[in-house]
């Protein structure tokens, strides 16, 4: 009874065998019921093999996204777009012109499912989840676990926005909006904060805001586009002037 309550309609297993298929259906069961939809945004750092199941224009969107992050990935489609088939004759994709197989999945940490059969993007998922992959579904955000947010970068600098799979289309929208507030200078300011890590962490919370707030100011943004060798010589200056506050 409590089975059926659980959605596990018969187990088909000799009667020696029964209890243990109950156990494994059992854990089964448990192991599903642990997940729970959740927003926690993280950023991959490390990925071995990335997989797009698709070739029309979302695969291809999602495609640019992966190569923006470095990311080399393999398509698998039996048509790609014009542009999609320019990047694998450049060598930046890997292209299997076939349909999709699990086996497909072997070896892969990261899935998207791009295709236009809802009913294949859905199996996709299953059997990438099922593996402990990663796997995003286009348009079909909960059959897969994680989804993709609208990103720009400024060098090392990535501003990102999500709507949990609401709506990526006012994602996209808001992305348009924030990007002329960050003009291309940051990554360049970012660069070089990376290299004064050690002097930075010698700073208290307010002081570290207050030397951001002086290389980021309007005057110095501008200063720093057309001379970014000034950015050192601004942080000296800056960092100078908080040792005497102190």
């Amino acid at each position: 009874k409590a089975l059926r309550e659980w959605g596990i309609a018969r187990i088909v297993a000799p009667d020696h065998e029964r209890m243990g298929a109950m156990i494994m259906a059992l854990a089964e069961f448990y192991k599903k019921a642990e997940c729970k939809s959740v927003q926690y945004p993280v950023m991959l750092t490390q990925v071995g093999k990335a997989l797009v199941v698709g070739g029309g224009k979302v695969a291809e969107q999602k495609v640019k996204s992966l190569l923006e992050a470095g990311i080399r990935p393999k398509v698998i489609s039996p048509e790609l777009t014009e542009t999609l088939f320019d990047f694998a004759k450049e060598g930046r994709l890997e292209h299997s012109v076939k349909r999709f197989s699990s086996d497909d999945l072997n070896g892969v940490q990261v899935v998207i499912a791009a295709t236009h059969d809802a009913s294949l993007n859905a199996q996709i998922a299953q059997d990438a989840v099922a593996k402990g992959l990663l796997c995003n579904v286009v348009n079909q955000p909960e059959l897969g676990n994680f989804t993709s947010l609208a990103t720009f970068r400024r060098g090392d600098l990535s501003v990102s926005v999500a709507s949990n799979g609401a709506s990526p289309a006012f994602s996209k929208y808001l992305k348009t909006k924030l990007e002329p507030l960050f003009p291309e200078i940051y990554g360049q300011i970012l660069t070089y904060l990376a290299q004064e890590r050690n002097t930075l962490t010698t700073l208290t919370v307010e002081q570290r805001e207050s030397l951001f707030d002086e290389l980021c100011r309007p005057d110095r943004l501008e200063l720093f586009s057309q001379d970014p060798e000034q950015i050192p010589i601004i942080f000296e200056q800056a960092l100078t002037k908080l040792k005497e506050l102190r």
